[in-house]
């Protein structure tokens, strides 16, 4: 094998190296703005208690029979304009199935947050 075959197939094999090593770095780690981490509940007839609570690694639904749901995020990714700080969070059940969440933080109401499919629930942050 001559030798710049051989330096062509270690280089090529390096970018290989270098490019999964970047994407699996930015697959496990998820850090949530401070603001939207924590426990959450709404006087929503719906939902009332029931809770969603947010952190870095794992996204929780609880029902009002103490059924609690830990899944764990794939990723997340934050959106701000003038008013609003839009987050997406994309996570996985107990089954593996991929689910997708758009959470809407209206900054004049600080600490509560809206489903962007649900705008008419308001949640709040528990103490």
């Amino acid at each position: 094998m001559s030798g710049y075959r051989k330096d062509w197939r270690i280089t090529h094999r390096r970018k290989w190296i270098f490019v999964a090593t970047i994407l699996l770095l930015s697959a496990c780690g998820h850090s949530m703005p401070d603001s939207i981490t924590g426990t959450w509940v709404t006087d929503h007839p719906q939902y009332q208690n029931c809770i969603l609570r947010i952190e870095n690694s794992h996204i929780t639904f609880g029902d009002p029979e103490g059924n609690i749901n830990e899944c764990a995020i794939t990723s997340a990714s934050t959106t701000k304009d003038d008013q609003t700080l839009a987050v997406t969070i994309e996570y996985v059940d107990k089954e593996k199935i991929l689910f997708t969440i758009e959470l809407l933080f209206p900054n004049a109401n600080g600490g509560r947050l809206v489903l962007k499919n649900q705008k008419d629930v308001l949640w709040k942050r528990q103490n």
